[in-house]
């Protein structure tokens, strides 16, 4: 980072308010969140493949090696500091150097907070080597020690919560919130549902969102609501078995990573959205995006138990399916869920007033 584009940054903390927020990778939810959130400044060290640079320009987002953010916070008047969450492995000592940079600023007297949604182990994840070992060793206390640091810690998900509170117990000293990661209803453009059963997928084009379980089980889907049509969106290493199902089968259209307003479009005509995520050795669905999106347009959700959010969509009528049996139980369980909430046109879902990622940020940055 060049001397100007310093100076940039440290005005632009000064004109915010002093709020930072440090991203080890940024994607295009980030940014369009960050219209929503109180004014802050965003350093991360990496771009997501959807990153939208047109929608970073609209705000204060810089790329910052861990080193180079360190030297901004000893120079900048921090007030808040949004730190990566401690059981992310991979940003953990920039989360930390970041944070001790805060602390013996000066003339910074900021609090340190964190956002979490991580609901696996992740010092499970399998060690082949001696260094990979004595990695996760040293990673254990690096997380142990960014917990302490905390001055507020909110969690995203009950799942989130519960690994917390058993892996790391964060200190007496941090705030901890549970805040749960729900929308508030979208109010884009009011499109009508969509005359036929109508399913959506939204994700990346592979196992791990359990795409092929989805495919395997159209057949039986189609057969017993003829009518039925499926909507796929995204892109990955199964895209090829997508286009070519779509080629065959006239009720099934793809969208290869449209724009947004395209998978607004296409949540507010569908009646289910179905996402069902398998564990692997290193991922858990924390949350799963599309599923917000859905319910904030008012989809019905089917999913499986490993998302964040299992507990309160099987509590609030949603479609949650035990994840060892998705194979099995997939197919009866869409066919259900389509013909029931195409009659219902709307699943009626009790949504906050304010989104709860807003309403987390308003929580970590609140004064007092």
């Amino acid at each position: 980072m060049s001397r100007r584009r310093s100076h940039e940054v440290l005005d632009a903390i000064n004109a915010c308010g002093g709020r930072v927020k440090i991203y080890q990778t940024i994607r295009t939810a980030h940014l369009e969140r960050a219209a929503e959130f109180a004014p802050a400044v965003y350093l991360y060290r990496q771009r997501r493949y959807d990153f939208d640079a047109q929608l970073a320009s609209q705000s204060k987002v810089y790329q910052s090696c861990i080193w180079q953010t360190a030297w901004l916070l000893l120079r900048a008047r921090v007030s808040f500091l949004e730190v990566n969450e401690p059981l992310m492995r991979e940003g953990l000592a920039g989360s930390l150097l970041a944070a001790a940079a805060v602390r013996f600023n000066p003339r910074s007297k900021a609090k340190v907070v964190s956002y979490a949604l991580e609901n696996l182990d992740p010092f499970s994840r399998p060690a082949a080597t001696w260094k990979s070992r004595i990695r996760r060793q040293l990673d254990r206390k690096l997380s142990h020690s960014l917990s302490r640091r905390l001055d507020r810690l909110c969690y995203g998900t009950p799942g989130a919560e519960q690994l917390y509170r058993t892996l790391l117990s964060p200190g007496s000293a941090t705030k901890q919130e549970l805040i749960p990661a729900l929308p508030a209803t979208c109010h884009c453009e009011q499109l009508p549902r969509a005359g036929v059963p109508t399913l959506v997928f939204i994700g990346d084009f592979s196992p791990r969102k359990g795409l092929d379980a989805v495919l395997a089980a159209w057949p039986s889907v189609r057969e017993g609501l003829p009518e039925a049509r499926m909507v796929l969106i995204g892109k990955g290493q199964l895209t090829t078995q997508v286009q070519d199902l779509a080629a065959a089968d006239e009720r099934v259209e793809v969208h290869l990573d449209p724009p947004r307003h395209v998978i607004h479009e296409q949540l507010r005509r569908s009646h289910v959205l179905v996402l069902p995520s398998r564990r692997t050795p290193r991922w858990r669905e924390q949350v799963g995006l599309p599923i917000v999106e859905a319910l904030a347009h008012g989809c019905h959700v089917v999913t499986t138990d490993e998302t964040g959010l299992a507990s309160w969509l099987q509590d609030n009528g949603h479609t949650v399916i035990e994840h060892r049996a998705l194979d099995t139980v997939l197919a009866p369980k869409l066919s259900l869920a389509l013909a029931s909430a195409a009659r219902q046109n709307q699943t009626p879902t009790v949504l906050p007033t304010v989104d709860g990622r807003h309403a987390a940020d308003l929580w970590m940055h609140r004064e007092g």
